[in-house]
């Protein structure tokens, strides 16, 4: 199940795991962030070996500023590298 983000980074658990997503607005150039919205949905880990993770996920995310503006991630995957995941800079 996916909880609630407050936008943090955190140590992520399999009982506490948080969405947090930067999505570009092309009405405004800017950037929102979305926070993950508890009990929406979950991940599905289809990979697991010494270097990748990968999987799925599906969740709803409402904005930082402004939490009527709800979007929702039907078909995200995601594919982590173990090796660089702690070191890399995500924009």
């Amino acid at each position: 199940m996916i909880g609630q983000s407050d936008g943090a980074w955190s140590n992520v658990t399999a009982s506490n795991t948080l969405i947090t997503a930067r999505v570009f607005n092309s009405n405004t150039s800017e950037y929102n962030i979305y926070l993950s919205i508890p009990n929406t949905g979950s991940i599905n880990v289809t990979k697991s070996d010494l270097n990748i993770i990968s999987g799925t996920f599906s969740c709803k995310l409402k904005n930082k500023d402004d939490p009527n503006d709800i979007i929702e991630i039907t078909d995200g995957r995601f594919d982590f590298d173990r090796n660089t995941i702690n070191t890399t800079n995500f924009p």
